[in-house]
C-alpha cells in the first residue's frame, strides 16, 4: 500500500521502554532500538518521527538520567542520519537542520 504516512510520537517514550527492558544499559538498548527502527522503516511509507532534545539543559547529577540522555542522543543521531529532512523546533518555530 503506497502513500502511507506513519507518525511516531514520542521517540523518547519509545526509548524509555527499551532502556528499562535492558536494565538501563545504553549499548544493548541502542542496538535493540536501531534494529527495531530498521525493521520498522523498511516498510513502503513516509515516516515522521517526533523526539525530544534532552541534552541541551546541562549534565544531570543522577547517573540514570545521564545514561538515558546518552541513549536518547544516540537514537536521535541514528534517526537523523537516515532521514531525508530534519527539523529542530523551538517555541513552535521549525529550524531546518538537514
Amino acid at each position: 500500500m503506497s502513500g502511507r504516512v506513519i507518525v511516531i510520537d514520542c521517540v523518547t517514550l519509545w526509548c524509555t521502554n527499551f532502556f528499562f527492558e535492558h536494565q538501563s544499559e545504553v549499548i544493548p538498548s541502542l542496538e535493540a532500538i536501531k534494529d527495531e527502527f530498521d525493521r520498522f522503516t523498511s516498510q513502503d511509507a513516509t515516516f515522521i518521527f517526533v523526539t525530544n532534545e534532552i541534552g541541551l539543559g546541562g549534565i544531570a547529577e543522577n547517573k540514570l538520567q545521564r545514561l538515558f540522555a546518552d541513549l536518547q542522543g544516540g537514537v536521535n543521531q541514528y534517526i537523523a542520519s537516515h532521514a531525508d529532512d530534519v527539523y529542530f523546533v523551538v517555541s513552535g518555530i521549525p529550524v531546518k537542520i538537514k
